[in-house]
């Protein structure tokens, strides 16, 4: 007896996610090709989870999901809104995203911050 899994094992990777989009399309799904999410599809995601872990999920015990809910919301609203970022300039990701609206001349959005 082979499983799925098994019988695309021998197929590689990308082959598997494919069959697995194909599928998925068929029965209503509209989203990318699985491979777009790997580990090295996007760097600054990647360094965001790792950074998430780091500073809030592994230094936190969490004793219920409101808990959990608050502190990663306070974590979430510092990393946006006080601490600069390397990547944006030194800036803020609150200001970096305001720059760029303001940039792109884009009204009707909602603010940053609420």
């Amino acid at each position: 007896m082979h499983s799925d899994v098994d019988q695309q094992a021998g197929r590689g990777a990308d082959q598997a996610w494919s069959d697995r989009d194909l599928g998925a399309a068929g029965r209503g799904h509209n989203w990318p090709s699985a491979h777009w999410f790997g580990p090295t599809a996007n760097a600054h995601v990647e360094s965001f989870n790792g950074t998430l872990r780091a500073e809030c999920l592994e230094t936190h015990w969490f004793a219920t999901l409101e808990d959990a809910e608050e502190i990663i919301e306070t974590w979430q609203k510092e990393y946006n809104e006080s601490r600069p970022h390397k990547a944006l300039g030194e800036r803020t990701a609150n200001n970096f995203a305001r720059q760029v609206a303001a940039g792109r001349n884009l009204t009707g959005l909602q603010s940053v911050e609420g």
